[in-house]
């Protein structure tokens, strides 16, 4: 049976998005490294995981139960921050409501839909990524170096989360769920 590969997220606004983008852009073009521009801003609540395609239904029925038990709430991006050796990114300074919502998925998500127990993942460190994968550790200081000397910060009400699914080559949205 074919499996699918999800990610499930918080996607900032339009402007900070922009912004968040302007600044991968700054890593392409000064550290050479342009895997982060493969999708928009966000903050992942659910790392990767796959689905068998016949179960896509369940997943897409238990995100929107999801919706249904959520309010939404406040996101602080301030600074930045990284994990050696590839990692840039920018700082979420209130953890504590997304680490909740990121529980409530692991609460209300069927046991049925991850094929791994390790794609159920305990705990995130939520965080906007700038810079990963592609980035050498020899740009990943200079890029360190840079940030760190950097100010950035933004806040925003998420009042959704995203499903994405991959397709073989790239992240795609397949659907966002408001929070009632």
């Amino acid at each position: 049976m074919k499996k699918n590969l999800y990610l499930i997220a918080l996607v900032p606004p339009q402007d900070i998005c922009d912004e968040i983008r302007q600044m991968k852009e700054f890593i392409r073009q000064n550290f050479k490294a342009a895997h982060a521009l493969k999708l928009p801003a966000h903050i992942t609540v659910q790392q990767p995981f796959f689905v068998d395609e016949l179960d896509e239904s369940i997943l897409l029925k238990s995100l929107h139960e999801v919706s249904l038990k959520t309010l939404p709430f406040f996101v602080r991006l301030k600074n930045f921050n990284w994990f050696p050796p590839r990692v840039i990114f920018v700082a979420v300074e209130n953890k504590k409501p997304i680490a909740e919502f990121h529980q409530k998925l692991q609460w209300l998500l069927p046991d049925q839909l991850f094929q791994n127990p390790v794609q159920r993942q305990g705990s995130i460190h939520p965080h906007v990524t700038l810079a990963t994968r592609d980035l050498d550790a020899e740009n990943f200081f200079l890029a360190k170096e840079y940030f760190q000397n950097q100010h950035y910060e933004a806040v925003f009400e998420v009042k959704n989360f995203t499903l994405f699914k991959h397709d073989g080559k790239n992240w795609k949205v397949l659907k966002t769920y408001p929070l009632i």
